[in-house]
């Protein structure tokens, strides 16, 4: 999101603890002041834990979901 965002706020969750996903697939999108991006999956899996919320104020890099194969 360029290296002088500080923090980003989460505007919808795209899976729910459960969800069978595919690499590519939208987990998050996130806004910051000047861009909405779309944070997908790295890896292939079951969705088992989210740490993130629509509303949230997170930082880059933070994890926000977990993924188990």
């Amino acid at each position: 999101m360029g290296m002088q965002t500080v923090e980003v706020d989460v505007v919808k969750v795209c899976v729910n603890v459960g969800d069978r996903i595919t690499v590519g697939d939208p987990l998050f999108e996130v806004e910051s002041e000047k861009v909405t991006m779309t944070i997908e999956a790295e890896v292939a899996g079951t969705v088992t834990e989210l740490f993130a919320a629509m509303g949230d104020v997170v930082e880059p890099g933070r994890l926000l979901a977990r993924i188990s194969p």
